[in-house]
């Protein structure tokens, strides 16, 4: 999965990156791995989507 999301990276598909390696960290979470660090940070690193700075649409 994190290989995956490092292919989206590539192809500029941040939103498929983050979904990839957000996967990716749960698993490596639950085998108690040390390289989740390592995908956590760069999770970290990911730029905001753009969805998340837009105010949700009113319900009428």
């Amino acid at each position: 999965m994190g290989r995956l999301g490092d292919t989206h990276l590539s192809a500029g598909r941040p939103e498929l990156v983050r979904a990839g390696w957000t996967a990716a960290l749960h698993i490596l979470e639950r085998l108690g791995r040390a390289d989740a660090d390592c995908l956590r940070a760069e999770l970290r690193e990911l730029p905001v989507p753009d969805t998340a700075c837009r105010p949700l649409p009113r319900r009428s």
